[in-house]
């Protein structure tokens, strides 16, 4: 029983915390990725609670102001984009805000910034983030395209590839030829990005990413070759200045998720906001 105790106490003493850091100047915006119910992490008919698990707490320990917006599932990144715009200029007027960007929501936010001109973003942080798309979409839009079994068998499960307006434009030769051209960096924006990637044969990507993860690395793209966190290669994640990244987290574990895997590193996930945090602190915002 003591031993368990002492376990226990050792682990709380390596659980990351932001009591005691300065309040950043600006509040914080979590910009979530794609999924079939605005914030809330639904995967067909698995619902897995708030997209962000203790990420808002853990980031508000702080005492700076967080805030949570719900972007709609079957949008463009550019009509997701205006819906972020929106909640930043009526929601939070007249404020210079930090965003932390999720997956899609990291193309989201780059669209609303550098497009859209939504003059309040000082910030755009992103982990997961297709910047340079990635072959699960390549396979994704042929599917959709040649209406295979796939295709169809999605359907049955209540995914429609078209409605997942977005889909065709995280492939990789979309973001190459036309997104990145159209949305080029803001200046007077920080850019920052964490890239992480994971594993089967060691029990750190959920089971949950299986059939993606195969499909992505069956596309043989020279982007995959790296390593990637299930969704998203390690190369494709990277935006502005890379920060420390991680090995062993999986795209669902970036927003400290661990459903369906054996290993379950919160305290190194809470850990990677920790450092944004760090880095927008020290950058003055």
């Amino acid at each position: 029983m003591i031993l368990s105790l002492l376990l226990s106490l050792a682990a709380l003493a390596a659980e990351p915390t932001l009591q005691g850091r300065p309040v950043l100047k600006h509040p914080i915006v979590l910009v979530h990725g794609s999924t079939f119910e605005g914030a809330k992490l639904e995967v067909g008919i698995l619902n897995f609670g708030e997209y962000w698990r203790n990420v808002p707490e853990f980031l508000a320990s702080s005492g700076t102001k967080v805030h949570v917006v719900e972007l709609p599932s079957n949008a463009t990144i550019g009509e997701r984009a205006g819906v972020l715009k929106n909640f930043i200029e009526s929601d939070l007027r007249g404020q210079k805000v930090n965003l932390i960007a999720h997956s899609l929501g990291g193309l989201d936010a780059r669209y609303a910034a550098s497009v859209l001109k939504t003059k309040q973003i000082l910030s755009i942080s992103t982990t997961g983030t297709p910047h340079r798309g990635t072959p699960l979409a390549n396979w994704g839009e042929r599917q959709r395209k040649n209406r295979t079994a796939w295709y169809w068998f999605f359907r049955l499960l209540g995914y429609d590839m078209d409605s997942r307006r977005f889909l065709g434009e995280i492939t990789t030769d979309y973001m190459e030829t036309v997104f990145n051209p159209r949305v080029p960096n803001v200046s007077g924006v920080t850019y920052l990005s964490v890239k992480t990637s994971a594993r089967f044969s060691d029990g750190t990507m959920s089971y949950l990413l299986w059939f993606p993860a195969l499909w992505l690395e069956g596309e043989k793209h020279a982007l995959g070759q790296e390593g990637h966190d299930g969704l998203v290669p390690l190369s494709s994640q990277g935006w502005g200045k890379e920060l420390e990244g991680s090995a062993g987290i999986d795209h669902l574990a970036q927003i400290n998720h661990h459903e369906f895997r054996t290993q379950k590193p919160e305290a190194e996930v809470l850990g990677i906001y920790a450092r944004l945090y760090d880095e927008l602190r020290r950058s003055g915002l």
